[in-house]
């Protein structure tokens, strides 16, 4: 799944050097959605920086490619909240473990993105 930028990541004036995250016009891997069943979608990707596994909201893209990776699921988290995207990736405490640097989520989020990004 792909998505391009349509509007700025950032909320008020535009900072002097642009905006990190993203930029208007760009195309991004979309990793994994997030929705609620109040209708709030977000979108997780590598922005600007080439690292960083984000979650952006989904009104500031438009999605070009609709093709879903064959290891996405979807997974219900609370009461109201899903994601679609690797089971693992879902599991309670996961991108904690990965952000606060965890060797085995970095393997694991290695693993599952190798297997989106194989055609």
């Amino acid at each position: 799944m792909r998505v391009r930028c349509t509007k700025p990541s950032f909320k008020g004036e535009m900072p002097p050097d642009g905006d990190r995250w993203l930029t208007i016009g760009a195309e991004y891997d979309v990793l994994c959605v997030s929705f609620s069943a109040d209708n709030n979608v977000s979108f997780r990707l590598i922005g600007n920086d080439k690292h960083t596994p984000a979650l952006f909201s989904g009104e500031l893209f438009e999605i070009t490619d609709q093709s879903i990776p064959r290891n996405w699921v979807v997974c219900k988290k609370g009461e109201r909240d899903y994601t679609f995207g690797p089971r693992a990736w879902s599991e309670v405490g996961f991108w904690q473990s990965y952000f606060d640097g965890e060797r085995d989520a970095q393997a694991v989020f290695k693993q599952e993105l190798s297997v989106m990004t194989v055609s």
